[in-house]
C-alpha cells in the first residue's frame, strides 16, 4: 500500500490514531469536550466565565 491509497475507516478517530486505544481515547475526550460546550451554551458563558468557573488561569501550550 502506497501513501496514496485510499483507506476506509470507521470514523476520523481511527483514521489519525495509530491505535484502536489512541482513537478511542480520542473519541472519548471529543464527546467530552462536546458535552462541556453543550453545559456552556445552556448556561449562557462567555469562555472567559467558563474559564474563571473551571479555575483556568491562563493557556499552556504543548
Amino acid at each position: 500500500m502506497s501513501d496514496n491509497d485510499i483507506v476506509e475507516t470507521a470514523s476520523v478517530w481511527d483514521a489519525v490514531s495509530d491505535t484502536t486505544g489512541e482513537a478511542y481515547n480520542r473519541r472519548l475526550r471529543a464527546d467530552l469536550m462536546t458535552a462541556i460546550r453543550g453545559q456552556t451554551d445552556r448556561f449562557g458563558w462567555s469562555q472567559v466565565v467558563v474559564a474563571q468557573n473551571l479555575g483556568v488561569t491562563g493557556f499552556v501550550g504543548p
